[in-house]
Order: C-alpha cells, then structure tokens, then sequence
C-alpha cells in the first residue's frame, strides 16, 4: 500500500488482508504502521545501524494503547538515537537478555560459601530465600533501584535489626554486581537507603549475676536441675509424676564455662579440635574463625578445663556430637535450662562473650588487648566496648576528687604530698 500521512482517521481505516503488510509514513521517515491478518496494527520503525548494512526493525506499540502523534515521537528519538550509533533492537536484545536477581543471586551464594564459613553462607541463603528473592528476584539487576532497595526496607519495619540485615546483604550482592560488570562502578542503590536505629543487645553480666551462675553450674552436673516449666507441663500430659531434679549434660556444662573464660565464638568452642589446643604455649590456635586464623590466650581456668576433658579416641573434636567425626552442633536447649535457674532469662550465650571482654576492660586493658583477645581484625568492632573502658578513669577520678575534697575540708586524707620540684 502506497505511503501516506498517517493520522488517527488514515490508521483505522486501514483494511485487513490475508497477510501483514507495512504502510509507511510521508512525514517522518523510517516511521510505519504493521496492520496484521487479525486486524491489529502496530507501530515500528525501520532503520539502518551505522556498521550494519540491512535495514531494521523496532516495534514501538500497538494502535490504540499509543496515539499516532504518542508513536511518531518515539519513532523520532529512537532515530536520533540510531544517528547517535545507537542500535534500538540491539538494546532491547541486551535488555531481555539481561540477568535477573533470581538469576545472579546463585553465583553470588556460591562465592559467599567459598570465601566465607559455612554458616555465613547459609545465612546470607536464608535471607535470599525469605527476604530478597519474593521482592526482587525478577527484577534486572541493572534496574534495580534505590525505591526498590527502601521499599524492601521498609517492608520490614518491625523487624528494624532483620531489616538492616537484609539491606546489608543486598547492598554487597549489587557491589559484587558492579564488579562482575552487571552494574555501572558506583551504583549500588542501597548506599542512600537510611538504616533504622538499633538498640544494642549486650548484656554484660554482673558480679552478682556470675556468682549465680556458677553456683547453677556446680548444681547442673552434680545435683541436676529443677525441671522447666515446660518440663512440667509434659510431665503432667502424659499423668506422670516429674522427678525433682533433671540431668543436665556434662559436656554442655564444660562448654557454657569455655565460652566464659575464653571469650570465643560458640562455634569456635563447638568446632574445637584438639590439634588447636596448644597447652605447652597456653594457647588456642584456631584455624577456621569468623575473621581466618587466630590465636587466642588460654588462662588458668580455661586450661584446667581443657587438661581434664577426656579425649576421644576416634575423634578430633574437644566436644564431639553424637557422631565422633562430627563436632557437637548446639548447647542452646542445656544454656536454656541453666539460665532459666540463674535467673538470666534474657541473657544469650553470645553474652558470655561481651562479659568476658567487660571483665577484661574493667581490670585496665586497652581496647587494643581486647581486640586481640576476642580475635577481631577490625579495630571498629572492638569499639563497642569504648564506653566501659572509661569506668577505671571514672574510678581513678572519684578517688582522687574524694582524696583532694578531704584534704581541702580538713579531714584526714590519705592524699600523697607531691614532691617539690625546682622548675629550670
């Protein structure tokens, strides 16, 4: 059919034929209207890219959903853009081909598992699976934005720890984006995305609160415990009378005192292997850590520990599971039990961790022996326990006030004179 001016009235009155056909259009060049056998017409473009030497094609949309006025502008900046050595059909290609979250996002666990510890890269799964993918995992890396990254966000507003954490892993799946060249350098649109407050956790224990608990351990793997609540409720379910006291296991009891004196991750306690154990140079020499290999002081208590634990003959493990070639996998149900009889309720095991670092403050050591005690490479993360390094400069400053106050007011004091100096 010969070339026209294509208006609203020229289009619809276009008649149907047993095959496609083209009508192009006398004002723009290269811009046209397909009119198929089912009678739908839609718009397109023809052009010629610089380096090909065939024509082309690009569907702009059909009639209807656009105006020809809406088309014939599109037509003209997807020809400008082909003067620009663009190639429309080219892009698209790329941009349907281009990779989706749900696409990239098992490469990127992968790498996660080969460069981080086992549990590190099932967590970062976990949130993949429940949090990122439902939300995201169709959508093109490449256009993802950061109204994507807050309204994930803020999707998990009343789980503002879980929340954050969830951002983290995304904001570090799109900067592996950018390195693999799935994004532009700088780009990651979770960097404008604000993190919600966060109430810290820790919960140091007191002096009072650690006199509890080793009484509760002494009692644990001698006397037993009293049963839990929910001890009794299945006692009294299937009509049998509880026993006063419960067994508590002996290895979980060594383990919860570990943690104390050593200030360890539960997991490097838990995966201990007795090649780590250097009693000769008062050492543990972990080989697998959180932050890669690590030495870490063993003092006397956790030395005497470790010098009575029995050693399995077929296994390599300080606290073996019930599979001697595996290490024990979880103290938690026993940490519940002891406690729940020390009165410590909301005190998790990763606590004794933080209280083993406060003690160490509180006896004078620096920030920097901390870190090296708790085996952190980073100074930052050892910068929690800043605050609580001020309480002996607080204590030095109360006694020195109190000292001086006395001996202004008259009192007996126990203030050292300072010695006279001649000044040169």
């Amino acid at each position: 059919m010969a070339a026209q001016v294509l208006t609203k009235f020229s289009v619809e009155a276009l008649p149907t034929e047993a095959a496609a056909f083209f009508v192009w259009d006398t004002k723009l060049r290269g811009f046209g209207v397909k009119v198929l056998p089912s009678g739908r017409k839609v718009y397109v473009v023809q052009y010629r890219p610089r380096s090909q030497r065939t024509s082309r094609r690009h569907t702009i949309g059909p009639h209807g959903a656009l105006t020809v006025e809406q088309a014939r502008k599109r037509a003209q900046e997807l020809l400008g853009d082909v003067a620009a050595g663009k190639d429309p059909a080219q892009s698209l290609k790329t941009a349907k081909e281009a990779p989706t979250v749900f696409g990239l996002a098992p490469r990127y666990i992968t790498r996660q598992g080969s460069l981080r510890k086992a549990g590190t890269a099932e967590w970062t799964q976990r949130l993949f699976d429940s949090y990122i993918l439902p939300a995201l995992g169709s959508r093109r890396v490449a256009d993802l934005t950061t109204q994507d990254a807050a309204r994930l966000h803020q999707k998990l507003s009343d789980k503002p720890v879980q929340a954050n954490r969830v951002l983290a892993i995304l904001s570090a799946f799109c900067s592996w984006t950018e390195k693999e060249g799935y994004r532009p350098g700088g780009s990651n649109p979770c960097k404008a995305v604000d993190r919600y407050k966060e109430r810290g956790k820790e919960h140091f224990l007191s002096a009072i609160e650690l006199s509890r608990l080793g009484a509760v351990l002494r009692e644990a793997e001698t006397l037993g415990l009293p049963p839990t609540e929910s001890a009794l409720r299945g006692y009294a379910k299937r009509n049998m009378k509880a026993p006063p006291r419960l067994p508590i296991d002996a290895d979980a009891v060594e383990a919860i005192r570990l943690l104390l004196f050593t200030g360890c991750r539960k997991s490097e306690i838990l995966g201990l292997r007795w090649s780590e154990v250097d009693l000769a140079r008062e050492l543990l020499v972990l080989s697998d850590t959180k932050t890669g290999k690590s030495f870490r002081p063993l003092n006397a208590p956790a030395r005497e520990i470790l010098t009575r634990r029995p050693q399995h003959a077929t296994s390599p493990y300080v606290f073996p599971g019930l599979d001697p070639l595996t290490p024990r996998s979880e103290i938690t149900r026993a940490w519940y039990r002891v406690r729940q009889a020390a009165g410590l309720d909301n005190v998790r095991l990763h606590d004794l961790r933080h209280t083993y670092a406060t003690v160490a403050v509180g006896g004078g050591s620096s920030l920097v022996l901390i870190g090296g005690l708790l085996g952190h490479t980073q100074a930052s993360t050892t910068q929690r326990y800043a605050h609580l390094a001020n309480d002996p400069l607080s204590s030095a400053s109360e006694r020195a006030g109190a000292d001086m106050a006395a001996a202004l007011s008259g009192s007996e004091t126990t203030v050292t004179p300072i010695r006279q100096s001649r000044v040169s």
